[in-house]
Formats: C-alpha cells, structure tokens, sequence
C-alpha cells in the first residue's frame, strides 16, 4: 500500500484475477439432476429438476441434443417464469425409479392454455433407444391429448430400477413464458382439480349469468352502455376460460384456428369496450 494509504492498480489487478480464480474452483450446479421418482410424494416438481434453452426454435430433437451440457441451464426453482417472450423455450430432465414396483404418474405441462407444448420420451430398453413424441398445447387439436382434460397431462409409465429422458419444447408466442411442470400421482391430481374445477366453473358460470341479465336489460331499455357492458363481460369470460383451459376442451377440435386468435379478439374487445362504457355511461 502507498503512503497515502491507496492500493497501487497492480496489487488490486492481482487480488482481482486471484478471486476470480479461486470462483472458478468453487462448486456450482450448471445443470440439473436427476429427479428420483418418490413412491410416497402425491407431486414432484419437474421444473425445478430441470435444464433449459432459450431461442433454439426450429431445432429438431437430434439438434437440441447434441448441444453441449454448458449451454444448457439449471431452472433452479419450480416456478419458471421469463415473462412474455417470442421465442419458445427447452426442457430436459431424467426421471429415475429406484422402487422395486413401477411407477404411474401423470406429467402436468405449462399451464392450459400454453400454445405448443411438444414431448420427447426417451426410453433405453437393453441398449436399444426408443423415442416417443406427442404434440399437444391449444394451437394442436384436441384428438392429440391422450387424457380428455383441459390441462395438458401426459401418462407417463416407469418400471422398475428404469431411467427416462424428457425433452420438452414450449412456445406461447409473445404470451407469458410461466411454465410450471409436475409429476403427479393420479388420485391426488383428480382431487385436486376436482376441487379447483368446482370453483372455477362456479366463477365462470356467474359470469355470464350476470352477461345474460345485462343483455336482458339492454333488449328492453334499448341504453348502448349496456351493450357494451354485455360483449365486455362475454369477452372478459372467455379470456378467463382459456385461461383455465375450458374453451378448446369444450370446443375440440372445430375451432383450433379461432383458440390462436380468439384471445386477442378478446384481450381487444375488452379494452374497447371497457373504454366505451365509461366514456357513455
């Protein structure tokens, strides 16, 4: 140290390259591992035992996994959320089952109303390698969901002492990229929903109760602010219900073309016609 008690550049160079060093040599999780199948646990977070890509879209799987380990990330957390995004994102996670039994789960993906949600099963069957895909998310038809539900679930099979390899490709164009995966056991997956199932088509349901008593009162009055009021409360309904996935699973498959552009349809009418009532009422 000089006699005006400030460190010279080249002592504070050194102790900075020296710390950056001793960083290298510190243990750090890059990337995920893998998740134990728990023969107790009614959920599994898969998320949170996950790897991600970001901007690989048009990737083919053979592409995505030839990538190097490197590049891939650890979500480190089961609520993954990057915000909107125009790109689709990459998962890939290995289930393990230790257990004397096979193991039934069922995988939730994304939320319901995700776009694209594409799947790659690996299985290593005596060194053989079988690969099996399934396209699902509201912008594919509804004949290519495996279980009639509005969320997106995939049966998934493990036998005993069995690894399986995830690659999961998600994409909801511009919309939020909030991706929550999770490994059920069926029982606690069909009373869970059961109850939130009730309360949302409770909530849905008053809804548009209260959007037929308004229209009632728009035919006999004949006022425009209730016409407004009306389409608001049928477009702000239908927002919800693709939310929870109820729209293209009551609909199937005659309007996958409306689900890509029924929300923004929506999402436009809401804002105008919020707007309009207040600007006449």
């Amino acid at each position: 140290m000089s006699k005006n008690g400030i460190m010279p550049a080249a002592v504070r160079q050194l102790l900075t390259v020296t710390v950056l060093m001793l960083l290298q040599l510190v243990p750090m999780r890059a990337t995920a591992e893998k998740l134990v199948i728990d023969t107790q646990a009614p959920q599994q977070s898969v998320t949170a035992a996950s790897d991600y890509l970001i901007s690989y879209d048009g990737k083919t799987l053979a592409e995505i996994r030839r990538i190097e380990d490197k590049q891939w990330q650890a979500t480190l957390g089961h609520n993954f959320n990057k915000g909107p995004a125009t790109t689709g994102f990459w998962f890939r996670v290995t289930l393990k089952n230790n257990s004397e039994s096979s193991a039934e789960r069922l995988l939730q993906i994304g939320r319901p109303s995700t776009n694209i949600v594409d799947v790659y099963v690996i299985k290593q069957d005596n060194k053989t390698e079988s690969i099996s895909e399934y396209h699902l998310g509201v912008w594919r038809p509804n004949v290519n969901k495996l279980i009639n539900q509005q969320e997106i679930l995939l049966p998934l099979s493990l036998p005993a002492h069995s690894e399986q390899s995830l690659y999961i490709y998600v994409n909801n164009h511009g919309g939020a990229a909030h991706y929550i995966m999770t490994l059920w056991q069926a029982r606690a997956y069909n009373e869970l929903t059961l109850q939130r199932d009730v309360i949302n088509l409770m909530y849905l349901g008053s809804v548009f109760i209260l959007a037929l008593y308004n229209l009632f009162i728009f035919l006999s009055l004949r006022k425009v602010t209730y016409a407004f009021y009306v389409v608001y409360l049928f477009s702000f309904g239908y927002i919800m219900a693709s939310l929870m996935g109820f729209s293209q699973w009551a609909t199937g498959n005659a309007s996958v073309l409306w689900h890509q552009y029924g929300f923004v349809i929506s999402s436009t009418l809401v804002r105008l016609c919020l707007y309009l009532f207040t600007l006449f009422f």
